[in-house]
């Protein structure tokens, strides 16, 4: 991401947590930034979410 070398991320949301963290270790990460626009989300049965998202280029 850093680089600009990514050009579609796919985020696969589950409805449940495992092993133990806090709620800084689980919603927020130091790491690269990037922009990126919400493509398409895809709701499946078992309540994964899967969000696509893409470059704005």
């Amino acid at each position: 991401m850093a680089a600009g070398l990514l050009d579609e991320l796919r985020l696969w949301v589950h409805p449940f947590f495992v092993g133990t963290g806090t709620t800084g270790d689980l919603l927020h990460r130091p790491g690269s930034s990037g922009t990126f626009d919400l493509a398409e989300v895809t709701s499946l049965d078992n309540g994964i979410v899967i969000l696509t998202y893409r470059a704005p280029w």
